[in-house]
């Protein structure tokens, strides 16, 4: 296209951007409460899955339905990927809380029944048979932004979730 051509296009597209009523992106905010979210990721050799499955089952899963029970988590799950790169991670598992307060709970009553679920010795002798089979890649602390618009008149917030 040549230069003459161009540049009188480029002052029709600034113009009519100019004459469009101003973007609403700014009618949008973002609130950083809760709730709270741990993920972990876990890459699993793929002949170790069902030897994860039945650790998880034995372990992890029921101190997180503990505190679940507890009120301390709102809900909890594991993903497996079925597909992806290797080395990348295939099992995620997440739990949610309301807050940071009710996550320190969480921890700190995971922490006490898994004492009581199982010796120090069986613990370690677990967690060495999935050495072999797993590798813990990452523990993440996501926080959900729920985005509200902003009301028109009024200065209140309507819901937009």
């Amino acid at each position: 296209m040549s230069h003459r051509v161009f540049k009188p296009i480029l002052i029709v597209l600034a113009l009519a951007a100019l004459a469009v009523p101003a973007s609403r992106a700014g009618d949008w905010e973002g609130k950083l409460d809760g709730p709270f979210m741990q993920i972990d990721l876990i890459d699993v050799q793929a002949y170790g899955n069902d030897a994860y499955r039945e650790y998880l089952g034995k372990g992890y899963v029921p101190l997180l339905e503990m505190a679940k029970a507890a009120g301390h988590v709102l809900d909890y799950g594991v993903l497996e990927y079925q597909t992806g790169s290797s080395g990348d991670g295939n099992v995620v598992i997440w739990w949610t809380t309301q807050s940071m307060a009710a996550m320190q709970a969480a921890n700190e009553l995971i922490e006490k029944k898994a004492q009581e679920l199982y010796t120090a010795k069986e613990w370690k002798e677990m967690t060495d048979a999935m050495a072999k089979v797993r590798t813990p890649l990452s523990t993440n602390i996501a926080r959900a932004v729920t985005w509200h618009q902003k009301a028109a008149e009024g200065g209140g917030e309507e819901s937009a979730d």
